[in-house]
């Protein structure tokens, strides 16, 4: 209990603090544009030059995407901090309950992953011990609520993918699930990412969007499309299975 209420804090005090420092980093923003707007207005009126006058309208679309972007960006922060908050409480919960048992690899075969795990933050941290995806496990969780994917189908992908953070597109690019790595050209195709942590959302929205919608549920129906390995579906929920045998194992 006293474990459980130290989450909820340390949860209610992270949603302060990232949406605080969300609100400066939208106030910086604000500033910084204001002051290149003013910079832009007197570069246009010391030369009037066509060349310098595209230089200013460009430099003005940027200022209103940049805009854009640092709303984006709190409103991401924001959702993120809430998801913590949420987690925690899930977790503090999940420290009551008593071990479930891990399906079979078949089952997990055909699973419906838009069912939420049940799993928490430190129980997708255990898979990830020692490996270069350690710490991810708040970003799998935070990618679980804010998307509706399985976050034991996201590990497990991000495990078999980035073969555990050792291949080189997870080290180079950030690219935990091999999005955009067609066949042909795996590494010069294969998409950049800012962070891993982006990585997992990029790939969580990815299966919402490109599959959920277009009813395809299940790690068998997801696999048709999703890699050229025939096996990729059957490799997927055996991790799937060894991984909740891990997590069920260590309660």
């Amino acid at each position: 209990m006293v474990k459980g209420a130290i989450y909820i804090i340390a949860a209610v005090f992270s949603l302060f603090a990232v949406t605080s420092i969300a609100d400066i980093i939208s106030g910086l923003y604000e500033k910084k544009l204001g002051m290149a707007s003013m910079q832009t207005l007197n570069e246009t009126y010391d030369n009037s030059s066509d060349f310098e006058y595209e230089k200013a309208y460009q430099l003005s679309a940027d200022i209103s995407e940049f805009s854009k972007k640092a709303v984006w960006l709190k409103a991401d922060l924001e959702n993120i901090a809430s998801v913590a908050a949420s987690a925690a409480l899930q977790e503090s919960a999940k420290a009551q309950e008593k071990p479930k048992t891990a399906m079979t690899s078949s089952q997990y075969l055909r699973l419906d992953l838009s069912q939420i795990s049940g799993y928490t933050k430190s129980d997708i941290d255990k898979l990830t011990v020692g490996t270069s995806l350690e710490g991810l496990g708040e970003y799998v969780i935070a990618a679980e609520h804010l998307h509706g994917v399985n976050a034991l189908f996201i590990i497990s992908v991000a495990q078999h993918e980035s073969q555990f953070g050792k291949s080189r597109i997870s080290k180079m690019k950030n690219n935990l699930f091999g999005i955009g790595a067609y066949d042909a050209t795996p590494y010069r195709s294969a998409k950049r990412f800012a962070s891993k942590q982006e990585s997992i959302m990029k790939f969580a929205s990815l299966i919402r969007t490109g599959y959920f919608s277009k009813g395809a549920l299940s790690v068998e129906d997801i696999g048709a499309k999703y890699a050229s390995d025939k096996n990729w579906s059957t490799a997927i929920a055996s991790l799937m299975q060894k991984n909740a045998v891990l997590i069920e194992g260590g309660r």
